[in-house]
Order: C-alpha cells, then structure tokens, then sequence
C-alpha cells in the first residue's frame, strides 16, 4: 500500500491536496537491470530501472501513484508497507 499527495484543481478555480494511494505488488524481472544498461548504452543515457511492480488498485487518481525509481518507492512507502 502507497501513498503520495497529489495536488489537483478544484472546480471554480484554486487546487487542494489529495492523498493518492495504490496498492502494488513487486515482481521478479529478471533481465531489467541489463535491459536498461543497454537502453542507456544506445541512448546515452543514464535512466534508472524503475522498481518491477504490478498496479493491482488505484485510488484518487486513475493514472497510479508514479513509482519510477527505487527512492520514489521507498519516499511512498514511509509508514505504509504492508507484506
């Protein structure tokens, strides 16, 4: 289970803050750190492979909570990490 604030515009003007939340699972994805030393390869750049996980729910926010990179994960997991 996760959890980030979300700032989204309120109708009529202004924003508010809604937590988002999601409920992931990690996954084995064997090959990914390689796939992505070759992709930086080719590309030149320095991309960091974004922890494997699978989106089971989604709540205040039908695009996900955006779990790119392993401090992402871990900044909203703070006190929420159920296993």
């Amino acid at each position: 289970h996760l959890s980030k604030p979300q700032t989204v515009p309120v109708k009529g003007g202004g924003e508010e803050i809604k937590e988002r939340e999601s409920i992931i699972q990690l996954v084995d994805a064997p090959g990914l750190e390689d796939f992505y030393k070759e992709l930086n390869s080719l590309l030149g750049t320095d991309i960091e492979a974004p922890p494997p996980h699978v989106t089971l729910y989604t709540y205040n926010d039908s695009m996900g909570i955006g779990i790119n990179t392993h401090q992402d994960l871990e900044q909203a997991t703070q006190g929420s990490v159920q296993v």
